[in-house]
Order: structure tokens, then C-alpha cells, then sequence
């Protein structure tokens, strides 16, 4: 999927939602984690998907189920040792931004080769950025059997490329 939209627009939700709805799948047909992997262009908004991804498991799943959804989150600027503690915890979800998750990948911290749900918010902003090798780094060591999801607040050519690098079937989504 393919998903335009601004700031606001509640597409955190639109991903959020399904993942732990998949994560639930996966767990009860008994496949190894992580599940899950939402690149972020930033520590804040990667902290803040963390967020959403809590409030939303606590009102959906762990009532319902009894499983509490193991998160980690994978970000620049703070404790690596905390970092790492979480991902030796087998996370279902791993919320990131790409240069750290490189360095995990790289030091053999994080194995991505099990995600099956993969999200990329800020597209636009990745780009900016200058994470595109990042990011193609990233879609090679996750199954290529996949459901993805790329979100994005423009649709500038260069962020229609990378889409055509690794959708296939997409479906574009245009919100507000």
C-alpha cells in the first residue's frame, strides 16, 4: 500500500492497527519473531509510533488475548545497552530509524530476515534525509514475501522510484 498523507491524518493508526492484528497471526501459528518493522526518518517520530503502537495494544490485545506485544525500539541519540536489551527480548515489532538499525544489522544484534509487515513512514523525509541505500539495505534482508506499506506526506518523483524498487500490486491510498 501506498498511503498519502499529512500530518494528522491518523495513518499511524492505519498501520499500527493491522500490524498488531498480524503480529497476533504470526504468534498464533507459532512463527519466530520479529514480525513487524516500521522505519522512521527520525528519533521523535519513531518514539512516538511506540507510543501509538502501546496505547493501541493495551485497548485491543492484551485484554482479549492475554499477550503483551514485545517492542523494540531502535533509535540514535540514546543508550544502545537498552537498545540491544530489548531486541535480546525477541520483539514482535521493531520501530527504527534507518542508520541505527544498520549499525544492529551490521554488529548482528538485529536478524530482520522474519519480517513479514513492513512500514515505511515519512518516505519523503527518508529521502531527504538521504537514507535511500539505507533503506534498500533494509528491504533486501526482510522476506521478500511481505506485506509493505509506504507512507508518504508528498509524492515527488523520487519517492515514486524507490516505491517501484520494491512494490509489486501497490495500491495508492490518498488521505485528506
Amino acid at each position: 500500500i501506498i498511503g498519502i498523507a499529512k500530518t494528522g491524518s491518523g495513518k499511524t493508526a492505519a498501520f499500527v492497527i493491522p500490524a498488531l492484528l498480524h503480529c497476533l497471526n504470526q504468534i498464533k501459528l507459532g512463527i519466530q519473531e520479529p514480525y513487524v518493522l516500521v522505519l522512521s526518518p527520525t528519533r521523535e517520530l519513531a518514539m512516538q509510533i511506540g507510543d501509538v503502537v502501546h496505547r493501541f495494544e493495551k485497548a485491543t490485545l492484551s485484554g482479549d488475548t492475554g499477550i503483551e506485544m514485545r517492542i523494540a525500539t531502535i533509535i540514535g541519540g540514546m543508550p544502545r545497552r537498552e537498545q540491544i536489551e530489548q531486541c535480546k527480548k525477541n520483539p514482535h515489532i521493531i520501530i527504527a530509524v534507518p542508520g541505527r538499525l544498520m549499525d544492529f544489522i551490521y554488529n548482528k544484534i538485529v536478524d530482520l530476515s522474519h519480517i513479514s509487515y513492513l512500514v515505511i513512514d515519512e518516505a519523503d523525509r527518508m529521502l531527504e534525509m538521504n537514507f535511500e541505500q539505507n533503506i534498500k539495505d533494509i528491504v533486501r534482508l526482510v522476506q521478500k514475501n511481505r506485506q509493505t506499506l509506504m507512507w508518504s506526506a508528498t509524492w515527488p518523483k523520487e519517492v515514486r522510484l524507490l516505491a517501484s524498487d520494491f512494490l509489486t500490486d501497490q495500491v495508492t491510498v490518498v488521505i485528506g
